[in-house]
C-alpha cells in the first residue's frame, strides 16, 4: 500500500502550499507584506500543476477504477471525486487568469486575485478532506493485495519522473517562503 502513503504525502504537501499561500494573501491583504510575484507564481505552478498533471491522473487511472471494481456502493464517491477534480480544473484556469489581471493591473487587481485564490485553496482543502475521510478508508478496506501490488508497480513506474518534477517545485517553494511559512527569510 505504498500508494495510500504517496497520496497522503501529495494532500500534505499541497495542503501546505493552500495554507502558506492563505497567508501571504492575508499579509498583502493587511499590507504587512510586499506582493513577491516570483514567489506567488512558484506557489501557482505547484498548486496548479500538482493536482492536473500529477496527483488527479494516478487517482483516476490506478485507483478509482479498481476501487469501484471491488465496490460498486463506492460509485457516487468516486462520481463526486470526478467531479471535484473537473470543477479543479476549471478553478485553476481561473486563478490562472487572476493572477494575470493582478500582474498586469497591480494593486487594483489584488481583490480579484484574492478571491480566486482562496475559492481555489478552499475548495482544494475540502477535496483532500473528503478524499482523507472516504476515499482513503475505502482503498484500504476494499482493494486486495494483488490490486495494491499493481497500483504500486503503476506509481513507481507511470509518473515517476513527474514526482520528482514536483518534489523540486514544493522545495523551492519552501525554500522562498518566509519564515515562518517557509524556510526563507523572516515576514
Amino acid at each position: 500500500m505504498k500508494a495510500i502513503e504517496i497520496i497522503h504525502d501529495e494532500h500534505l504537501s499541497m495542503a501546505a502550499v493552500y495554507q502558506a499561500m492563505d497567508r501571504l494573501l492575508d499579509g498583502v491583504a493587511s499590507k504587512k507584506i510586499a506582493p513577491d510575484f516570483q514567489l506567488l507564481a512558484n506557489m501557482l505552478d505547484y498548486i496548479i500543476r500538482e493536482p492536473e498533471q500529477l496527483h488527479h491522473p494516478k487517482e483516476e487511472k490506478s485507483l478509482f477504477p479498481r476501487l469501484l471494481n471491488r465496490d460498486g456502493d463506492c460509485r457516487e464517491l468516486l462520481e463526486r471525486l470526478g467531479r471535484q477534480h473537473h470543477e479543479s480544473y476549471n478553478q485553476s484556469r481561473d486563478l490562472c487568469a487572476a493572477f494575470i489581471r493582478y500582474l498586469s493591473q497591480g494593486e487594483a487587481g489584488f481583490g480579484f486575485f484574492e478571491k480566486a485564490a482562496r475559492s481555489y485553496t478552499y475548495f482544494g482543502m475540502k477535496h483532500i478532506e473528503l478524499e482523507e475521510r472516504e476515499l482513503l478508508p475505502a482503498l484500504r478496506t476494499r482493494l486486495t493485495e494483488a490490486d495494491w501490488r499493481d497500483i504500486d508497480a503503476e506509481f513507481s513506474t507511470s509518473l515517476c519522473g513527474k514526482s520528482g518534477e514536483f518534489s523540486s517545485l514544493f522545495t523551492r517553494v519552501v525554500s522562498m517562503l518566509p519564515a515562518p511559512l517557509g524556510v526563507g527569510g523572516a515576514i
